[in-house]
C-alpha cells in the first residue's frame, strides 16, 4: 500500500453521489499526499512519530526546505497543509455543507495529484538535502 492508492480510491468514489462517500474521498486525497511526502522524510533519514503530531510536521518540513531555495517544497507544504484544514472539516464538521457537492471532492482530488505531481517533480537528492539540513538545523537529525 502506497499513497497513491489512496488517490485512486478517491477519484473512484469521488463520483458517488453520497454525502459521506465524497467526504471519505476528500480524507482519501489528503492522506495520499500525506503518505507520500512521510515516505520520502522518512526516506531522508529523519523520524517521524506515527501520531498526530507527523501531520504538523511533515508541513513545516516541506516549508522550511522551500526556504532553503527549493521553492516546489515549500508550495507541497502549504498545499498539504491547505488539504490538510478542508480534510478536517470533512471528518469533523458534519454541519458543513461544502461537502453537499460534488465540486469541492472533485477540488480537492485535483489539488491533491498536482501536488503529488509537483513533489514527485523535485530532485528527489536535492529535496533530501533540504530537508536533512533542516532537520540539522532544529537537532532533529
Amino acid at each position: 500500500m502506497i499513497g497513491k492508492d489512496f488517490l485512486t480510491f478517491a477519484k473512484t468514489i469521488c463520483r458517488n453521489d453520497d454525502e459521506a462517500a465524497r467526504r471519505t474521498a476528500v480524507s482519501r486525497s489528503y492522506y495520499a499526499l500525506f503518505h507520500e511526502v512521510r515516505s520520502i522524510v522518512i526516506s531522508a533519514g529523519i523520524r517521524i512519530e506515527k501520531d498526530a503530531s507527523a501531520h504538523m510536521k511533515l508541513v513545516r518540513y516541506l516549508k522550511e526546505t522551500g526556504k532553503g531555495g527549493i521553492d516546489d517544497a515549500k508550495l507541497v507544504g502549504k498545499k498539504l497543509e491547505d488539504l490538510r484544514e478542508i480534510r478536517n472539516a470533512a471528518d469533523y464538521d458534519l454541519d458543513d455543507t461544502a461537502f453537499n457537492s460534488k465540486n469541492t471532492c472533485a477540488l480537492q482530488y485535483a489539488l491533491a495529484e498536482s501536488s503529488r505531481n509537483k513533489l514527485l517533480s523535485i530532485n528527489n537528492a536535492d529535496l533530501k538535502r533540504g530537508l536533512v539540513a533542516y532537520a540539522r538545523s532544529v537537532r532533529e537529525y
